[in-house]
């Protein structure tokens, strides 16, 4: 399928960043392949505009509505690199025309001010100029519904990520289960660990990012009523046991979810080899599939 971007080498993309700018507005008519745009969605909170890309899936309308799922970078990280070192498009084509995924938009945003910039894709308590987290959950949500034709509703908007975007979707889906069904985290961590960010250890700040710290605190409302979850390690990532941490956490409150330890490490060759899997469940919580906005 072609797509509106060509991605660059990451090196190439991390020099280019700062320069980049919106490609192109919806389409309002069916499209004939899918594509991905870049938008610049001006914060208020951030007092900055953020690069944000668009997957918009073959047969667009805005006469259909469409399930979201937000995809979160790690660090250092670029939502181009995502797309590029995933072939994310692709893979979703794949699974959209096999029927294993719904018609879905994905929007991949940028997470902080520079790619290096460890952000945790989270409100900073040290610098409160910061609020990455309420930049997605309070104007970039709202901002993707008004643009596009979507399924506006907890069941048909998930939070994905990899890395310290699963750390950020963690954190983003537990705290704000009004506005996503579902989570799905990729060799992620649950003890937050960025003093420029959470403060330092031990302090209320610092715990109230850790998932693993604060999850106990959510029950028994998390087990009536919880968010789909998924998330997975590679046995040799130095992550491993936070994960098991957190799989024992749930299993003990008993809150549905699904931990997965896989052969491997921390780097791009599990996130490929995993990403069809997790898309796939996914897509199995919207109830949205599409729905046509004809009265």
């Amino acid at each position: 399928m072609r797509h509106i971007l060509r991605f660059a080498p990451f090196s190439s993309l991390l020099l280019a960043w700062a320069c980049a700018q919106s490609l192109a507005l919806v389409p309002v008519s069916a499209q004939a392949s899918s594509r991905v745009d870049a938008h610049q969605v001006h914060s208020v909170l951030l007092d900055r505009s953020i690069r944000v890309l668009v997957y918009l899936p073959v047969g667009y309308t805005a006469s259909q509505r469409y399930p979201v799922l937000y995809l979160l970078h790690g660090l250092p990280g670029t939502p181009d690199a995502l797309f590029q070192n995933l072939d994310l498009a692709n893979v979703l084509d794949g699974l959209i025309a096999s029927g294993d995924l719904p018609a879905t938009i994905v929007v991949a945003p940028t997470g902080g001010p520079t790619p290096a910039t460890d952000t945790e894709w989270s409100d900073s308590f040290v610098d409160p100029s910061q609020r990455w987290g309420s930049f997605l959950s309070t104007e970039l949500i709202p901002w993707v519904d008004r643009s596009f034709s979507t399924c506006a509703d907890r069941s048909d908007r998930a939070v994905a990520g990899l890395s310290m975007g699963a750390f950020g979707a963690m954190n983003l889906g537990l705290k704000n289960r009004d506005l996503f069904g579902a989570v799905s985290a990729w060799s992620g961590y649950y003890v937050a660990n960025t003093p420029s960010v959470e403060g330092h250890p031990g302090t209320a700040a610092w715990k109230a990012d850790s998932p693993l710290r604060y999850v106990s605190g959510l029950h028994p409302t998390l087990a009536k009523d919880p968010i789909r979850m998924s998330f997975y390690v590679g046995t040799s990532d130095r992550f491993a046991a936070s994960n098991r941490a957190l799989d024992r956490v749930l299993v003990r409150l008993s809150v549905p979810h699904r931990f997965r330890s896989l052969q491997g490490g921390h780097d791009w060759t599990l996130w490929r080899d995993q990403l069809s899997e997790e898309l796939t469940w996914a897509g199995h919580g919207f109830s949205c599939t599409p729905v046509s906005n004809a009265p």
